[in-house]
């Protein structure tokens, strides 16, 4: 079994943190101020202080706090939960405190509706995003060249891009809590069955096999920085006030191999 527990890095940029807000009486999502700033190490301690609010163009509709620890002195910036840096989308649609938006979900696949993963949704049931603007009043929102960014992405956070580096497919395995042997079928079935109706429909599968929740949503942000897309996650535990890389260990023991040479291309 592997060990997911967290030691802090030497940089602030080597990870972002992830913290469930709260709706204050003034309907106004807010967060809690963390004990400590990922810098702290055994002996030492923070001084968080609340800095200043970000405003996004996008994400999750409101600003963002931007804490500094006067010992480390760094800013960090906390995100509810399914979001990190620069995504636009989340990767679990959920409410800034973590729980579902509309209670239980009518379909195993609503919970990624309005996500990261609406291009392989789409691509899945063979609905392209518009190649040009001719005739179209108004404007279509969502372009050909970004689904296939999208599209690209989740490959390769789902674990299905051939020639990934020796390890890294079973390490998203296990964080996922998915099996190995169905994510190494799917990935050999994109190599040999190309176009983007084999990357969405292998996604999906993927989708439909682990659970959506908040830690379903922290595993995603936890397999973008595997792939180094994101940065490391990381978790504020509120009952062991401590923040955490993963909530708890995968309940599942798929082996994870060290890392080495990249598999074969196909």
């Amino acid at each position: 079994m592997p060990t997911f527990s967290h030691t802090p890095r030497p940089s602030a940029r080597g990870f972002f943190i992830v913290m469930p807000h709260e709706r204050g009486p003034d309907a106004v999502w807010r967060s809690q101020l963390p004990d400590h700033c990922p810098l702290r190490d055994s002996q030492g301690t923070c001084r968080i202080t609340e800095h200043h609010r970000r405003h996004r163009k996008t994400g999750p509709g409101f600003p963002l706090l931007v804490i500094r620890c006067a010992v480390h002195r760094k800013h960090f910036t906390l995100y509810p939960p399914g979001y990190g840096p620069y995504l636009r989308k989340p990767v679990v649609d959920l409410a800034p405190d973590g729980t579902c938006l509309l209670g239980p979900p009518d379909t195993p696949l609503e919970p990624f509706d309005g996500t990261l993963f609406d291009a392989a949704l789409d691509a899945a049931q063979g609905k392209p995003w518009a190649r040009d603007s001719v005739d179209a009043d108004p404007p279509p929102e969502q372009w050909w060249s970004t689904q296939g960014r999208h599209l690209d992405l989740t490959v390769r956070l789902l674990g299905l891009l051939r020639g990934l580096q020796k390890g890294l497919r079973a390490t998203i395995a296990a964080t996922l809590c998915v099996k190995l042997l169905l994510l190494r079928e799917l990935s050999t079935h994109i190599a040999t069955t190309p176009g983007y109706r084999a990357k969405g429909r292998a996604a999906v599968e993927v989708l439909l096999s682990v659970t959506a929740g908040r830690s379903c949503a922290h595993r995603l942000l936890h397999c973008a920085h595997l792939i180094g897309h994101l940065a490391l996650p990381l978790l504020w535990n509120e009952t062991g006030r401590t923040l955490e890389r993963l909530p708890f260990a995968p309940p599942c023991a798929f082996p994870v191999p060290k890392r080495g040479p990249p598999d074969p291309p196909p």
